[in-house]
């Protein structure tokens, strides 16, 4: 009772350019919206002196 083949990972990546752009999309993302959350609330708290 053969299955067939099975891939190792749960997605595919046939077309590296479109890979790498959604890869860097679901890591980039989550890790800046801490700092873009934190920056606004300064930025509203008046404490950010940017000028």
């Amino acid at each position: 009772m053969a299955h067939g083949y099975t891939h190792p990972v749960p997605f595919r990546y046939d077309n590296k350019r479109a890979f790498a752009g959604k890869y860097l999309a679901f890591i980039v993302i989550p890790f800046c919206v801490p700092f873009i959350a934190a920056g606004y609330q300064l930025y509203k708290s008046g404490a950010s002196s940017t000028a």
